[in-house]
């Protein structure tokens, strides 16, 4: 009797361990852009990767995860490694620095690219200011991407840095007022 109430109490938690990994797996695929052909048309948006080819993109793909996010969440927090860089495709991000927003960027905005570059924490929190689906491109894996593709690598190096002048006129001029 005792063996059986214990392979019972066992069989239910099973069964709820495998029904939370199915919800778990369910929402993982409705969270974003998952299929090829949708993440590489998510990833075309995003002004760093616009001048890339079909077959880089999908390069990119093979090693972006997509996570849905909520509004007031954190994606990168400031003076923490996060190693992933962020792109969120439906929100605009708020940038804080110590608390104080120094800036808002548009959605498909790259962010966390100065712990990729330099491999530092990050320098600001990034949040959401609405829901959205966010791509995350792990440090490592994005850079084997671009060790295997010389192309790909200096196109979107090129584009960070870009990015970066720009980036950094405009925090000159806001300083300067």
């Amino acid at each position: 009797m005792m063996n059986l109430k214990r392979m019972g109490w066992g069989c239910v938690l099973f069964s709820v361990w495998m029904a939370s990994l199915g919800v778990l797996a369910t929402r993982s695929v409705a969270e974003g852009p998952t299929s090829p052909t949708s993440l590489v048309s998510a990833l075309r948006q995003v002004p760093v990767f616009q001048r890339l080819d079909e077959d880089q993109l999908q390069k990119i793909a093979s090693v972006a995860e997509v996570a849905l996010r909520q509004a007031g969440d954190r994606i990168i927090e400031q003076g923490k490694r996060v190693g992933k860089m962020a792109i969120a495709l439906e929100s605009e991000v708020n940038i804080r620095i110590d608390g104080a927003t120094i800036r808002v960027l548009p959605p498909n905005s790259l962010v966390g690219e100065i712990e990729f570059l330099v491999d530092v924490p990050a320098s600001a929190d990034v949040v959401l200011l609405s829901q959205s689906r966010v791509i995350l491109l792990e440090h490592r894996r994005f850079q084997g991407v671009m060790d295997a593709d010389p192309g790909l690598g200096y196109a979107v190096m090129g584009e960070i840095a870009k990015m970066e002048a720009n980036r950094l006129r405009t925090n000159n001029q806001r300083q300067a007022k």
